[in-house]
């Protein structure tokens, strides 16, 4: 690892360790629970697809545009949105399909990122890319009912069921990939290993994702593209959608219900179809641009 992605690494393995202990000790209830996970991704997770801003350009040359960068990126954004929208209409006509493109598309973009940071080279990268995004989903679905039925949920039928024992059976799978890890000969892409499996095992399924999501894949991800120019939009925004995400809770807790599921449901779905154009504009802008460049330079457009 180099310089940064080592500064990355301890940091959230530290913070992995402290904050996963605490919650795993207070047990925060479901409401808790979903308002860990709006507070985390609105403040965290989210705004690091504000980045895909700096790949719309290439986007837009991989489709064959070209034209000033303002034109450019213009262009990028229907693309973008176009992506968006018709994933969402994927939810709409086949949800256990759009559901599993999604967990797909999660597994391998998470496990490739993890990859990368950790520099994996050759044969034995692409699959521990495969492994750690797919023993991470999983072991969150092994480990957990609540799982099964969150997805249920979102395709409005009863296709998913708990594995019986399934706590015996994550904790076997979590050694089994903690094994699997061992064969890249890098201690801490093990130890990194076990500290996901031991956070998949023993917290609620979205406090486990939730701190994976924003602890070690988004700030990978910030690392990855290393884009400066649009960092202090970033916070800008961040500190907006920190208000607002505290603003909805508070107006929440003075009614003290329980959180409404339709709400719950629309708010994944949308988030997913704006993982889905994050990681296919990732994917075709990166692909579309030198391998070598920073993308969102204006120099470079």
């Amino acid at each position: 690892m180099d310089a940064l992605n080592k500064t990355h690494y301890f940091a959230a393995l530290t913070l992995s360790v402290l904050i996963g202990l605490a919650l795993w000790l207070i047990t925060p209830t479901p409401n808790q629970q979903i308002l860990i996970l709006l507070l985390f991704a609105g403040i965290i997770g989210v705004p690091h697809g504000l980045t895909d801003f700096a790949l719309l350009h290439a986007l837009a040359k991989r489709f064959g545009y070209s034209g000033n960068l303002i034109k450019l990126r213009l262009i990028g954004a229907l693309f973008y949105l176009f992506m968006i929208g018709a994933f969402l209409l994927f939810w709409q006509w086949l949800p256990l399909a759009a559901l599993m493109v999604f967990l797909l598309l999660s597994i391998w973009h998470f496990g490739e990122q993890d990859a990368g940071a950790h520099q994996i080279q050759g044969s034995g990268r692409n699959l521990q890319a495969a492994l750690r995004g797919l023993f991470l989903i999983g072991i969150i679905y092994i480990a957990h009912a609540e799982t099964a039925a969150y997805f249920n949920l979102l395709i409005a039928s009863e296709w998913f069921i708990p594995l019986p024992y399934g706590e015996t059976l994550a904790v076997g799978g979590a050694a089994l990939y903690i094994l699997l890890s061992a064969m890249t000969k890098s201690w801490s892409y093990i130890i990194e290993s076990a500290c996901i499996m031991l956070m998949c095992i023993f917290l609620a399924p979205l406090i486990s994702f939730t701190l994976y999501f924003c602890l070690w894949h988004t700030p990978r991800h910030y690392i990855a593209l290393h884009e400066k120019k649009n960092g202090a939009m970033i916070v800008y925004i961040n500190i907006l959608l920190a208000v607002v995400i505290i603003i909805c809770y508070e107006i929440h807790i003075s009614t003290a219900q329980p959180l409404d599921k339709t709400y719950i449901v629309l708010f994944f779905k949308l988030l997913s179809c704006l993982s889905f154009a994050h990681v296919m504009s990732n994917k075709i802008g990166v692909a579309g641009a030198d391998s070598k460049l920073r993308i969102g330079r204006g120099k470079n457009a």
